[in-house]
């Protein structure tokens, strides 16, 4: 077995200052009427839909467009921190925070443009990597560890550990 790097932030990453030089994708949109429930603001799971969507973002723009079908989420996490409504333009700012052998963590943040103080929610999305046909997770092809490691190599205050594969 060979050792592969964890990349891991030791802090919260502010998206306006510390994503220099780690592979983020920042993306903008507005609250439509389909977007929100009853109550009137928008519906829960369109924070995680906006997430995807940087995600796609991420990826297409680095070339990884293999990384979709093979990358299915373990864990999700959303936290809401205030409520947005028809017409509110936001913008999801989505990093990636761990990169393992075998799974990758992205972190991401909303925030209402007219008030970019503003936290909408952020969270989590743990993927893991799944070749097709196969039944268990399995390393990262090695295109993609490449890529995603020369754009994360100085996440903020993080080091590189050495961990075997995950």
């Amino acid at each position: 077995m060979t050792n592969s790097p964890t990349l891991a932030s030791t802090r919260r990453v502010d998206p306006d200052r510390d994503l220099h030089g780690i592979s983020h994708a920042r993306i903008s949109r507005r609250v439509e009427w389909v977007d929100t429930d009853a109550s009137g603001h928008h519906h829960n799971s369109l924070i995680l839909r906006w997430a995807e969507a940087a995600e796609s973002e991420l990826f297409l723009g680095l070339g990884l467009r293999h990384y979709f079908p093979a990358a299915p989420r373990v864990r999700q996490e959303v936290n809401y921190r205030a409520p947005i409504h028809f017409g509110d333009e936001v913008e999801t700012v989505l990093w990636v925070e761990h990169l393992r052998g075998r799974s990758l963590t992205l972190r991401f943040e909303t925030r209402l443009a007219a008030a970019p103080g503003t936290r909408v929610a952020d969270g989590a999305i743990v993927t893991v990597h799944v070749p097709p046909g196969a039944a268990a997770s399995a390393s990262w092809p090695s295109d993609i560890l490449a890529t995603l490691r020369a754009r994360t190599d100085h996440l903020p205050t993080g080091e590189a550990r050495s961990h075997g594969p995950r």
